[in-house]
């Protein structure tokens, strides 16, 4: 990841903020259109014995007995989270990131996951199973 400011990240509060205020009122239909309305970077895994054809998996974890998919707000909290995290990332020779729309992320999102978004940074935010529920019905 590089230095350079990515576009996602220069409305990073405003963007943020939004998440924040959606989540914390579990108000769907906010949230549901923060989401829309943003991208996110994901971190791409691959199970040992998968191939590189195979195409791209999405970094998942638990939260509260609760699968969720991690997803960042900026290249600049991806960054963080590999650092604070990097025993889980160690024998990898580079760990790769990918963008996806907010519409997609929805479109894709398992119906029994929730998402954490910019964990391992003061941002973070989490969307348990039953909150998501509702943001993939809008």
């Amino acid at each position: 990841m590089s230095d350079e400011p990515s576009p996602i990240e220069d409305d990073l509060p405003a963007a943020t903020s939004g998440l924040a205020d959606a989540i914390a009122n579990r108000d769907a239909k906010a949230l549901r259109a923060e989401i829309v309305g943003m991208e996110f970077i994901l971190i791409n895994v691959q199970e040992e014995d998968d191939d590189e054809e195979d195409g791209m998996g999405a970094l998942t974890a638990d939260v509260d007995d609760q699968p969720v998919l991690v997803a960042f707000t900026s290249e600049k909290h991806a960054e963080q989270f590999v650092t604070a995290m990097a025993e889980i990332f160690e024998g990898s020779d580079e760990v790769q990131g990918f963008v996806v729309e907010g519409d997609a992320l929805l479109e894709y999102l398992p119906e029994e996951y929730g998402i954490l978004f910019d964990p391992e940074t003061a941002d973070a935010q989490f969307v348990d199973t039953a909150f998501a529920k509702g943001l993939l019905e809008g």
